[in-house]
């Protein structure tokens, strides 16, 4: 009996080879941090929501500083209202937290299934049966929090971060292990 091995594009293979080591250490911390996320999906859920708010806050702060900043004061008027739009928002998520996490489960609903699509490309790019599983893995994700994303959202964020940090950990992991047992360049 025989296991099938990933095989890669051996030019990319022989070039990627010398890094198998962060391939390997990336993909176990992320294996470890999807672990985490997992055993608590409300918090992991929270603190995103908390910390985009917050770090949306301070840079619309940091926006209108800028804005006041600019020698041009008949130009200014547009950085100050794009930066206040910007920490209203951050201000919003702090305040409803609840929307908040509806909002961000929209927009990570949307970001996985780019996110899914582009490693589809970069697996059949690379022949990468790992690389395209996880690419179908966030597809899935992408179309499971569209369908009921308004009322999952008080976990939904912290599953699909467990499930993607996993599945991109495990890659990475199994990646390294490829890269690591593939013939060395020759030349």
């Amino acid at each position: 009996m025989s296991i099938h091995m990933e095989t890669l594009d051996p030019e990319l293979g022989g070039q990627y080879r010398p890094s198998w080591f962060w391939f390997l250490g990336a993909g176990v911390a992320l294996l470890g941090l999807g672990v985490l996320a997992f055993g608590h999906l409300i918090v992991a859920s929270m603190i995103s929501t908390f910390v985009i708010g917050a770090i949306m806050l301070i840079g619309g702060a940091l926006g209108v500083a800028h804005a006041l900043g600019i020698r041009h004061p008949d130009k200014h008027h547009f950085w100050i209202f794009s930066s206040v739009f910007y920490g209203l928002a951050g201000i919003t998520i702090l305040v409803e937290p609840v929307f908040g996490e509806r909002l961000l489960t929209l927009v990570l609903a949307i970001s996985l299934g780019l996110s899914g699509l582009s490693r589809l490309v970069v697996g059949g790019q690379l022949r990468s049966n790992s690389v395209l599983i996880s690419g179908a893995a966030s597809l899935m994700a992408a179309a499971a929090i569209g369908v009921d994303w308004t009322q999952d959202a008080l976990w939904v964020i912290g599953f699909c971060i467990a499930i993607d940090l996993v599945i991109q950990g495990l890659t990475l992991l199994f990646t390294g292990i490829v890269l690591r047992l593939a013939p060395r360049p020759v030349g």
